[in-house]
């Protein structure tokens, strides 16, 4: 049976796991970004336009990327919202800003 301190438990396990996991991609997608600009510079003789097109995607799986960790680190705040409401509050250890409810006030782009 499924009681509101394992539903808190998993959903906070699944919430971290899925910030960590769009950190990890974050780096990742950055540091691709970085080699494919030098390979550029060391290469030059590769096609401009088909290298832009590629850095320009790169930029654009950033950008979804960075939204995308806004909208977990919105929704990890609504979460323990609703965790606080349920009187669920004692699990979930969540980092100060989250706390704190900062991004609550951002604005979704």
């Amino acid at each position: 049976m499924l009681t509101i301190h394992n539903a808190t438990a998993r959903i906070a396990r699944q919430v971290n796991a899925s910030e960590t996991t769009l950190d990890e991609a974050l780096v990742e997608v950055s540091a691709l970004l970085h080699s494919a600009a030098i390979a550029q510079k060391a290469f030059s003789d590769a096609p401009a336009t088909r290298v832009q097109s590629a850095l320009l995607h790169l930029t654009k799986t950033m950008t979804s990327l960075v939204e995308a960790r806004g909208q977990i680190l919105r929704t990890h705040t609504q979460l323990l919202d609703i965790a606080r409401e349920m009187g669920a509050t004692e699990l979930p250890e969540c980092p100060d800003y989250i706390k704190r409810g900062s991004l609550d006030e951002q604005k979704v782009a």
